[in-house]
């Protein structure tokens, strides 16, 4: 229904008809057009396959966030060349028949599907966490590099903003990372970042907790 009033605001709007501005129905007009993706939650084969149903009916451009078992629907989502957020990899399988390493060997299968793909933490609370569930798909089947650019590149290309982010590139803005060694590894320290070229403080208050009681005598 609210797709239905979208479209008919979107008409009259075109139209150049005399409506009273609505904010929902202007934010909906760049995914109607195209232009804009729309964001899909779904986990199983069979609303995965209710989501693409519907992308397909509205001729929307989508992409799937959350996906955990997608079964058949993976070689669709290959075909009509659908991005998908994943979330965490530390979780335990959806079913209890469902083989351990299921979370693990997910994003190695989209890979190989051709899926391009990226990780989310879905929330600030686990966000430092994000390399990490990269990492955990390294050891069973995703190639290292591939894993780095679901943290960085992909995740920009998935929501059309390569031109300026994702990648060390000239004409780029320049946000930065120095490490102490493999940004997905959890011994490995950030020691500098920039933003936009511009330095950032890394002091916090786990920072200075830190040194206010290792510097107790």
């Amino acid at each position: 229904d609210f797709f239905d009033s979208a479209r008919r605001y979107q008409k009259a709007r075109a139209a150049g008809e005399a409506i009273q501005p609505d904010l929902r129905y202007e934010a909906m007009i760049p995914v109607l057009e195209g232009k804009m993706p729309l964001m899909i939650t779904a986990a199983r084969e069979r609303e995965i396959r209710e989501a693409l149903d519907f992308a397909a009916r509205e001729k929307l451009r989508i992409v799937l966030a959350g996906v955990r078992r997608p079964g058949k629907a993976l070689e669709e989502i290959a075909r009509r060349n659908i991005p998908v957020v994943l979330g965490t990899t530390f979780v335990t399988p959806l079913e209890e028949d469902d083989p351990y390493d299921e979370p693990f060997t997910l994003p190695a299968q989209l890979h190989k599907a051709g899926v391009k793909f990226c990780f989310a933490s879905f929330g600030v609370q686990f966000a430092r966490n994000l390399p990490y569930q990269a990492a955990q798909a390294v050891p069973f089947g995703l190639p290292y590099n591939e894993a780095l650019k679901s943290v960085t590149l992909n995740a920009a290309e998935i929501w059309g903003i390569d031109g300026e982010y994702g990648s060390i590139e000239k004409g780029k803005h320049a946000d930065l990372i120095v490490t102490d060694g493999d940004p997905l590894e959890i011994r490995t320290q950030v020691r500098m970042m920039f933003i936009k070229g511009a330095p950032v403080d890394l002091e916090s208050k786990h920072t200075r907790l830190y040194k206010r009681y290792m510097a107790r005598p």
